[in-house]
C-alpha cells in the first residue's frame, strides 16, 4: 500500500483542506487522492486531520457496519464505512442523493458488483440493497441530504 504524505508522515489519513489553503502532497510509491476541488461551501474553513486506523474513533453502526464519522458541516456529512464481509444492508433513500467512494474491498447490488476505486454518484432515489463481497469493505460516502446518515439498527 503507498500513503500520502503532506508533513503528516505516512499514516492512512482523512484530509480535508479549505478553500484557498496551500498544500504540496506527494508519495514516494504513488498513490491514490481521491480529490474534490471546488465542492465545498466558501466559508468552510476548517482543516480536518484523521487517522483512519486509529480504532477508537470509528463507532458502531448498523450490524456488520463501522462508522468513522470524517467532516460534519454546512449540510454535509463524510462518513467513512468499514462493512463486513457477507454483511447485507436493506434498501435506503436518501433524499438528497449519496456518494459512495471504494477505497477497498467489494460491494454488490442489483445493478452490479463494485470494486476497488468504484465511484458511485446516485440521485435522490431508493438504493439497492447493499451486499459485502469481500472484506475489508470500507467506503467514503458524503450525504447532501438533509436526512441523518444512517442510524443503527435502519
Amino acid at each position: 500500500m503507498s500513503y500520502f504524505y503532506m508533513n503528516l508522515g505516512t499514516t492512512p489519513m482523512y484530509v480535508r483542506n479549505p478553500p484557498g489553503s496551500r498544500h504540496t502532497p506527494s508519495s514516494a510509491g504513488g498513490c491514490t487522492i481521491l480529490v474534490k476541488l471546488r465542492q465545498m461551501h466558501p466559508e468552510d474553513n476548517e482543516f480536518v486531520r484523521l487517522n483512519t486506523r486509529q480504532e477508537s474513533l470509528w463507532k458502531p453502526g448498523r450490524s456488520g457496519e463501522s462508522i468513522l464519522p470524517l467532516y460534519s458541516g454546512h449540510g454535509e456529512n463524510v462518513r467513512m464505512l468499514r462493512w463486513e464481509s457477507g454483511a447485507n444492508f436493506p434498501v435506503q433513500r436518501f433524499d438528497g442523493g449519496v456518494e459512495y467512494f471504494l477505497i477497498n474491498g467489494s460491494f454488490q447490488d442489483a445493478c452490479g458488483i463494485y470494486a476497488d476505486g468504484a465511484w458511485l454518484r446516485l440521485p435522490g432515489v431508493p438504493i439497492n440493497q447493499f451486499k459485502c463481497a469481500k472484506t475489508p469493505c470500507c467506503s467514503a460516502r458524503p450525504d447532501t441530504s438533509s436526512s441523518p446518515y444512517f442510524s443503527p439498527g435502519d
